[in-house]
């Protein structure tokens, strides 16, 4: 029955930030795009690894992963998340939004794994669904230790008055070790994409031609991140009646990251709204951030299950070590899920 309950655990915590949001706490910018004139902030390139890796898939974190046999979750989550305000040209401040994260997840006895998810917020009086996201896995659990593997692909709205993460692509690695009261766990993120940060058009206004150049950035950017934490599973059954669980883990965490960012900027010249040249191609040098350690956190996550039925609450509080100037250093998250386990 333990081993049940292990997997349920398993199941029922997904990432307690949501989608990806920005990081608005870091200091790093990068350099203005060639010929633009306008700066491009690296808070608008960069996620909020502390929390988005950091509570992307921390039932990785919670005891065993074990799976007695093939499990099917279906939840509906509420939370709070921080995003990035916009303006014309980058990302400037943050907001607080509370979230729906409505999700469906399946995991084979085997240990792959397959789960769907959405969020949706309020924007401009109405509730949207600003992102999505799909996420492959695989997991093995033994007696003393536990690994596992995920891939998530994001899929972002493009109109939406707040800014998400332009990184859509995520390779999650974690291990814990078992063996001591106090459980160790190591995880690497790896955070990356190729997009276009905005087009900017320049009018030059030679007559007769009225020419236009219009500059596109082009990102290539990579984050990665390695996280350690340090928890203790408390679990009590049969707490109300034989067909219930509860169980309660408190987790210690810290984070470092790095990143690199590649721009090149391609230069169309438009003459008269008619015919239309491609120019040369700029690149800027790569941008790198080094190791840096971003933030301490403290994650208290509890699960009740009674028969098929779950509740799930969680809270993160962050401080950020790193913390721009005028930027509120801790933070504190929360979700509540609740759902039905088959």
């Amino acid at each position: 029955m333990r081993a049940a309950y292990i997997l349920i655990l398993c199941v029922v915590m997904p990432t307690l930030a949501g989608a990806q949001v920005v990081d608005t706490a870091r200091r790093d910018t990068i350099p203005p795009a060639v010929d633009t004139g306008r700066q491009i902030t690296a808070a608008y390139v960069d996620s909020l690894m502390s929390d988005d890796s950091l509570m992307k898939d921390l039932s990785a974190f919670i005891d065993s992963l074990s799976r007695p046999k093939t499990l099917l979750a279906i939840e509906l989550g509420v939370g709070n998340g921080f995003f990035t305000t916009k303006s014309a040209t980058a990302a400037t401040g943050y907001t607080t939004k509370t979230f729906l994260n409505p999700s469906v997840s399946y995991l084979h006895k085997s240990g792959f794994g397959i789960s769907a998810a959405a969020y949706a917020t309020e924007d401009q009086g109405m509730w949207t669904v600003y992102q999505g996201a799909i996420t492959p896995s695989f997991d093995i659990g033994r007696r003393h230790w536990a690994a596992g593997i995920s891939y998530t692909r994001y899929f972002n709205k493009d109109s939406i008055s707040f800014g998400v993460s332009p990184l859509r692509n995520d390779v999650y690695l974690y291990g814990v070790f078992k063996k001591y009261w106090l459980e160790p766990g190591l995880a690497f993120d790896w955070t990356f994409d190729m997009y276009q940060l905005e087009t900017i058009i320049q009018p030059t206004a030679y007559p007769p031609n009225n020419r236009l150049d219009t500059f596109a950035n082009n990102i290539y950017a990579h984050v990665f991140a390695g996280i350690f934490t340090l928890q203790h599973d408390f679990e009590w059954f049969g707490l109300f009646n034989k067909n219930d669980h509860f169980a309660f883990t408190p987790t210690l965490m810290t984070l470092a990251d790095a990143s690199n960012y590649n721009i090149s900027v391609s230069r169309v010249q438009k003459d008269g709204g008619k015919s239309k040249s491609k120019l040369q191609a700029l690149r800027e040098p790569k941008q790198t951030t080094p190791v840096t350690f971003e933030s301490i956190s403290a994650l208290l996550n509890g699960v009740y299950t009674y028969k098929h039925f779950l509740i799930s609450p969680q809270v993160l509080a962050t401080y950020f070590l790193n913390a721009s100037t005028g930027v509120q250093p801790f933070r504190v998250s929360y979700l509540f899920n609740i759902g039905l386990v088959f």
